[in-house]
């Protein structure tokens, strides 16, 4: 005679496979989501400050250039 135990186990371990892997492979996805984001974001920061040093890169020429005429000026 087949007990309730003998039914219920197996049952019970497919279900928790049909909801278990759903949420694995989720879990994963969110994840590797996450770090695209993430090294998104960065990438972006990393632009943001080239382009800050090259802003800043920009001004000292335009001092370096001003500290000339100065230069001229005085010793002219």
């Amino acid at each position: 005679m087949v007990s309730m135990e003998d039914i219920l186990i197996p049952v019970v371990a497919i279900i928790s496979v049909f909801i278990g892997f759903p949420g694995i492979l989720f879990s994963f996805i969110s994840s590797r989501q996450k770090r695209k984001t993430e090294i998104q974001k960065l990438e972006y920061e990393t632009r943001k400050l080239e382009l800050e040093i090259e802003k800043q890169n920009n001004q000292l020429k335009l001092l370096e250039e001003e500290n000339k005429k100065y230069d001229k000026i005085i010793y002219g």
